[in-house]
């Protein structure tokens, strides 16, 4: 199963106005690091609900049910909190 790394915990947040509807928009993300089982990680990011707390620091699992085919017939990875279960709360940084 796949891990994504939360290395700290703050979430940003991204708002403006929509150039095409020009309603507002707001969102939080969090950024994350996804091991495919290469050297480096892949950066990727966690997108929260307005309520969520940011995830703590530590190794997660990705759920089975985050994996879905998206609209263009593509596979993609939902990492939203729900979809990932805490494996430990001890990271190892690069030196």
């Amino acid at each position: 199963m796949k891990e994504i790394t939360i290395f700290e915990r703050y979430a940003e947040t991204i708002s403006g106005i929509s150039q095409k509807t020009g309603n507002k928009y707001s969102f939080r993300k969090q950024s994350a690091y996804l091991d495919e089982g290469k050297p480096v990680l892949s950066e990727t990011s966690i997108m929260l609900n307005d309520d969520d707390n940011p995830l703590e620091i530590g190794v997660y699992i990705l759920q089975p049910k985050a994996i879905y085919i998206d609209r263009n017939s593509r596979i993609s990875i939902n990492v939203s909190p729900e979809n990932l279960k805490l494996k430990t709360n001890e990271v190892k940084k690069a030196v």
